[in-house]
């Protein structure tokens, strides 16, 4: 080591004194070599670093130079992630380094092979350094011809194999990799970028389509959860960077529709339309893949956040909208989403993933059921001055006193109390999160439009609250409690008793009915009956094995094991 350090500071002090010799010129190239085949990454590094500095500071002609830039280029396909990692960073502060006339001669040689790693290399600090070089090579080449031919070669690949397509690759990966830089250009350039989006919108927006669900998979891809989901997962990332930083791009016309000034010309599809990229985002809500229905509803949720107040307007008046996100859809997907935490398959929900859900769906429920209490005060209106005989006049007191008896919508009140109640991990905490933030937003005047929605919100945050029901966290059961409190600071103090009374009566005629059916089943099929006995004596005598076993270890006490495991 002391040598090695010894060495490179004067090979430093060497190449800072720029002396014209035929064997630096030669040294240099093992040191090229050694960026990428050295053993030590010490040596790597500092092996790059001599080697930019040569390239920066030597007298080179475009033939040596193009060799020194094709020799990294090359290793970018080394066998040894550690190589191809270093000759990837070299590559980067070449970029970053070098003057800009330089950079835009050498874009489009450098730009291929970094785009290649970011959508093929299996190792994951490689893909992410490719990622940075090309966020600096985007940067430097910004405004120029040679950033605009970058992107537009981005926008080519994006067409990748799909449908109609003529003359794209068939190779997915390519696919994968135009969207991510695309991405990584709307980060880097955003003005540039905006145009090059716009014009692989139909693209992406097909790609999205592509993966819907209910269309089902790309048979080519292998992936063992479901098939093709990484072409959609990274056209939802470019979707959402774009709707961030250039929003005007998603839903301004395509350039070049018409033809314009550079003769680039989009063909006419089904996918031009604005509003397809977020329909698709939509349909990807119910993907099977959790960090694809993470991405989509963050896409939903950003229009949500922009376009919201519009469709609650919109609905609230009564208007027909036939625009891409529908708050029914929307919130039938969410609780979809949270139900994958329930059951006998439940699976465990990515916190971001439910906290996401939660927002939407929040936003959803309280939009519609605002829009039912217009729609009802505007049919009781319309009631009261039709003139109708007395006997009809009762039958339509009591169809309004049924219907008033149930919340609007009460599939969704129905499917997240069952969430709420039986749930695990983040389903369940999301479940109790919605109720509380539904009842804030709602507040005293929505529930006293809306009466029904009090006990049905209750529901769920009173079962985990109550100490009788199993198989609740703690972490749960105080949730529940912080959720309780929320909603009894924003009902009136007789509306929250009345609706806990309510849920409390529920729950209490629940319990006694399971009751008579074990009582009733134990006379009317004992063989069943004598078999769930079994079962509860079984799990009885293990759960006392498990704490004779806690206490079978310790030692140095007059009291035996046993009688100990029974005192406690």
């Amino acid at each position: 080591e002391e040598q090695r350090s010894t060495t490179f500071s004067l090979m430093r002090a060497v190449l800072a004194r720029r002396p014209l010799l035929p064997e630096v010129y030669d040294c240099m190239k093992t040191v090229s070599s050694l960026v990428v085949r050295a053993n030590a990454k010490d040596v790597r590094e500092l092996c790059a670093q001599a080697l930019v500095q040569f390239l920066l500071d030597y007298p080179l002609g475009e033939r040596r130079l193009q060799q020194h830039l094709e020799a990294l280029a090359a290793n970018l396909e080394y066998q040894h992630a550690s190589g191809r990692l270093s000759a990837m960073n070299c590559l980067r502060d070449v970029v970053a380094r070098f003057p800009a006339e330089a950079v835009e001669a050498q874009a489009t040689f450098l730009f291929v092979p970094m785009v290649a790693r970011l959508g093929a290399d299996e190792d994951a600090a490689c893909r992410r350094a490719a990622g940075e070089a090309l966020t600096t090579l985007l940067k430097r080449v910004a405004g120029t011809g040679a950033g605009r031919k970058l992107l537009a070669l981005a926008v080519g690949w994006c067409a990748g194999s799909e449908s109609g397509s003529s003359g794209a690759t068939s190779d997915p990966r390519l696919r994968r990799a135009a969207m991510q830089t695309l991405g990584l250009a709307v980060t880097a350039a955003p003005k540039d970028a905006a145009r090059a989006v716009a014009v692989a919108r139909p693209h992406v927006a097909s790609a999205l389509h592509e993966h819907d669900p209910e269309k089902g998979g790309d048979d080519e891809d292998d992936d063992a959860t479901v098939r093709g989901w990484q072409t959609a997962y990274y056209a939802l990332l470019l979707v959402e960077k774009a709707a961030a930083s250039c929003p005007k791009a998603l839903s301004d016309p395509i350039p070049g529709a018409t033809g314009d000034d550079d003769g680039t010309m989009v063909p006419v599809g089904r996918f031009d339309d604005p509003d397809a990229v977020w329909s698709g985002a939509q349909a990807l809500l119910l993907h099977r893949h959790q960090w694809v229905q993470h991405a989509a509803a963050r896409v939903v949720g950003h229009r949500l956040a922009s376009h919201g107040s519009q469709m609650a307007s919109a609905l609230a008046s009564g208007t027909e909208t036939n625009g891409p996100i529908d708050l029914e859809r929307v919130a039938r997907c969410c609780v979809a989403v949270l139900e994958q935490g329930t059951g006998g398959g439940a699976v465990e929900i990515d916190d971001g993933l439910a906290e996401q859900t939660v927002k939407n769906l929040t936003f959803a429920t309280v939009v519609l059921l605002q829009t039912a209490t217009n729609e009802a005060t505007r049919e009781a209106d319309a009631d009261a001055d039709d003139e109708e005989d007395a006997e009809g006049g009762s039958d339509k007191d009591e169809d309004t006193e049924e219907k008033e008896a149930r919340p609007p919508y009460p599939w969704l009140f129905r499917r997240m109390g069952k969430v709420g109640a039986g749930g695990v991990g983040a389903a369940r905490a999301a479940a109790l999160r919605w109720s509380a933030a539904t009842a804030a937003s709602l507040g005293s005047d929505g529930f006293a439009k809306l009466p029904a929605c009090a006990p049905a919100l209750l529901l769920p945050a009173v079962l985990c609250a109550d100490v009788a029901v199993k198989n609740v966290d703690e972490a749960h059961r105080d949730l529940a409690a912080e959720a309780l409190e929320v909603m009894r600071a924003t009902l009136p103090a007789d509306a929250f008793g009345k609706a806990y009374a309510a849920v409390q009566r529920r729950i209490t005629e629940r319990r006694d009915q399971r009751r008579k059916m074990k009582a009733l089943e134990a006379v009317t099929d004992p063989e069943k009956a004598a078999r769930a006995r079994l079962v509860k004596n079984g799990k009885r005598a293990a759960a006392r094995k498990r704490k004779i076993q806690e206490y079978r270890g310790v030692k140095g006490t007059s009291q035996s094991t046993k009688k100990r495991a029974r005192e406690v």
